[in-house]
């Protein structure tokens, strides 16, 4: 009785962690999948052969090897960390190569330029699987078994349509002299301000996020969340559309902002994830629920330390099956026969808790993945 845990039932819940972990998840997508935006001016500007090109871009995806790196650092150090250290590198690896690209870092050099430029594209490729793991972490260890293969589906669904938001956003805020590569600027402001910062305001330390937590989420949180999605893709279907037959109709003019369409955007992306915390909270897995999870582990933990000394006098002072037990038993047979005849499933309801892999295999984070690879 002297261990259980209080927990503060006013702010202690699962929303703010999952909230920081959605909110991390697009800038992933953002700056993996955008290279073709920017790769024909980085070609341009450094009189870059074809090969060359194509040995910066396939360096990116060649860093998938060391993609264990950064799942032990976030189990070695907490999502917290992973998050903070995954936005900070890749907002700084973005710049030193927009400085590279624009030639602001002056290297005489076109292969060791080559060489920097991959190196900088696989640093950068590491710290969006820093974060993505921290944030598949944040779930798999937050969410219970009711909503995980939601979250999942949702940060799946973020990460899919990052790049296209950000090419949107890009697209939206380009004047005629501004260049594709200033597209790398932009994707390290939203690795600090939308990755970095709040999880590090926010997120437990690794001794913190190990304290179990009730799941709040409801189905409400999770219909606004699709909706979000699907109004942001609705917007960059539109907008794609709209630049098309724009290039279609050879109009040369001044490029000016569209900051109407520029907000839109984030509204539509922000509004939903800031108001995951203000909705009302379910009570699924609530407090109570924890204390007894907590004192069950307590007392499983000390079984394998109890002698034969202790177990022997009961299992010896253990009556034989009475009557009224067999009888029971041959109740209980009977009654799943019938069952079995008339094609009823007889099977205890427990709470079962996936892994990251079985949660993948959800219906939920399936369709998801589905759509936004689709659109």
């Amino acid at each position: 009785q002297d261990r259980i845990y209080f927990h503060d039932q006013t702010s202690t819940t699962n929303v703010p962690r999952v909230t920081c972990a959605l909110l991390a998840s697009i800038t992933t997508g953002g700056v993996s999948y955008a290279f073709g935006l920017y790769g024909n001016a980085l070609k341009k500007n450094l009189h870059l052969t074809q090969s060359q090109l194509e040995t910066i871009s396939s360096a990116t995806f060649c860093a998938g090897l060391f993609s264990w790196i950064p799942g032990m650092f976030v189990d070695r150090f907490g999502t917290r960390m992973g998050i903070t250290m995954g936005g900070i590198t890749g907002a700084t690896s973005l710049m030193l190569y927009w400085g590279v690209a624009h030639q602001y870092i002056q290297i005489a050099n076109l292969s060791l330029i080559v060489l920097i430029l991959s190196a900088l594209s696989m640093v950068i490729f590491l710290s969006c699987a820093l974060i993505t793991g921290a944030v598949f972490k944040i779930i798999s260890c937050a969410c219970g078994s009711t909503t995980r293969g939601s979250a999942v589906g949702v940060a799946k669904g973020y990460v899919g349509l990052g790049s296209g938001v950000y090419a949107c956003l890009f697209q939206s805020l380009r004047t005629s002299s501004t260049s594709d590569l200033d597209f790398l600027p932009m994707c390290a402001f939203f690795f600090i301000f939308l990755a970095a910062t709040p999880s590090f305001l926010n997120l437990p330390t690794k001794e913190d996020e190990r304290k179990k937590i009730p799941d709040s989420l409801t189905p409400l949180h999770f219909r606004i969340l699709f909706g979000s999605l699907l109004v942001l893709a609705l917007l960059i279907i539109g907008n794609s559309v709209v630049e098309l037959f724009h290039d279609d109709s050879g109009s040369q003019g001044e490029k000016k902002p569209n900051y109407f369409m520029a907000g839109t955007i984030l509204l539509v992306w922000l509004s939903p994830l800031a108001a995951q915390v203000f909705l009302p909270k379910g009570t699924s897995i609530g407090f109570e629920e924890i204390r007894i999870q907590e004192e069950e582990e307590e007392q499983d933990s000390l079984l394998p330390s109890m002698g034969s000394e202790t177990l022997d006098p009961v299992i010896n002072n253990t009556p034989p099956t009475s009557e009224v037990g067999l009888a029971q038993i041959k109740s209980d047979v009977s009654e799943a026969d019938s069952a079995a005849q008339q094609g009823t499933l007889v099977a205890p309801v427990s709470d079962v808790q996936m892994n990251l892999f079985e949660m993948l295999q959800t219906y939920p984070a399936w369709l998801m993945a589905w759509t936004a690879t689709i659109l």
